[in-house]
């Protein structure tokens, strides 16, 4: 099934036999380039999209660029150096400003197989691919989850879509656990600076933790920097010594914040101009827009990687957070569950 070409296989994934045609596809992944930048955020968030697909003015189907999550941002952090402020909201400017261009942004062509879609998977966990022509005309979107289901052999034509058996069976008794440990172990492989446990622990506090008492824009900023999609909120401080990691007890998780709360708090009052908006960010606390903990999905370390299945699959998120007690633990990505896969490709 690996050597199977994108195009054979878009008939029998479930989610896209609805939108085949067009309209549905159109409607819910595209806008205009002319689209203005509030209105398309507007969009991702509606449908609950990370990205949507910008298309040509003129061109009814051609693709010219991309835009994320991430795109808008970094629109808001950088608006001003940016020159868009002149007494008018930034946010009516048109979405081609800030788009990722069809250039840069990833997509697959319907000749791909399967595997080379796997091989793309491995660089970067993303929720859906586009399939685009030599014309860039936009052919569907592909849901990860049912491309790996369909690499495993298992079922696209239902809508339940439970995580394959192969996956399932590579993982067979471990715990969360065990993820977190072969993850560790990877990244040491793969690196040629010596690290003692103290200084992955610190690396990672400051990598994907924020103080609850930090503000929006310093956690915007971080999410930018570090290039990751959400932070986990703790109270209290980030450590910031391997001294600190060792003798003081690991900070409580309070929430977690991501790019979706962000974007919902700067388009929240539409008559705000950018300016005004990361004025704001700069003195309003990251704990006043974060998901609490309670409503985090998460698991500990003793839950089976089964589990971590179900919720990665069920939830169709790309990251889940380990919290043992109200400590982070560490974060397992779907990436992490399939690099034995992924690895064993490879090789082949």
């Amino acid at each position: 099934m690996r050597h199977l070409k994108i195009s054979q296989a878009l008939p029998s994934l479930h989610r896209l036999r609805p939108v085949l045609h067009g309209d549905q596809l159109r409607s819910r992944f595209t806008v205009r380039q002319s689209t203005p930048i509030g209105a398309a955020t507007q969009h991702l968030i509606s449908n609950r999209l990370t990205f949507v697909m910008v298309l040509d003015e003129h061109e009814a189907n051609r693709v010219t660029g991309m835009l994320t999550e991430r795109d808008y941002l970094r629109f808001a952090l950088h608006a001003d150096a940016l020159g868009f402020f002149g007494g008018s909201d930034p946010r009516q400017a048109p979405v081609s400003k800030i788009m990722t261009p069809f250039e840069k942004m990833t997509s697959l062509k319907p000749d791909a197989t399967v595997k080379r879609a796997l091989q793309t998977v491995q660089h970067r966990i993303f929720r859906h691919l586009p399939i685009v022509d030599d014309d860039k005309q936009l052919l569907s979107i592909i849901d990860i989850r049912d491309l790996i289901l369909l690499a495993d052999g298992g079922r696209t034509d239902d809508e339940r879509r439970e995580p394959p058996g192969g996956l399932r069976s590579v993982w067979d008794g471990k715990k969360a656990f065990d993820v977190l440990g072969a993850k560790r172990k990877h990244r040491l492989s793969h690196t040629d600076k010596k690290q003692t446990l103290a200084d992955y622990l610190l690396e990672s506090a400051n990598r994907h933790e924020i103080s609850g008492s930090a503000s929006i824009a310093a956690a915007a900023k971080q999410m930018d920097r570090e290039n990751l999609t959400f932070l986990i909120v703790v109270e209290g401080p980030v450590p910031a010594s391997t001294d600190e990691v060792t003798k003081r007890p690991p900070a409580s998780v309070i929430g977690l914040v991501n790019e979706r709360d962000f974007t919902r708090y700067s388009l929240h009052d539409e008559g705000t101009a950018g300016g005004d908006m990361l004025r704001t960010a700069n003195s309003q606390e990251v704990s006043t827009i974060m998901t609490p903990l309670k409503d985090v999905v998460h698991v500990s370390l003793s839950d089976s990687v089964s589990k971590c299945l179900d919720i990665l699959f069920s939830h169709n998120v790309r990251h889940l957070p380990v919290i043992d007690g109200a400590h982070l633990s560490g974060i397992i990505s779907l990436r992490d569950i399939l690099r034995p896969i992924l690895e064993a490709e490879d090789d082949e």
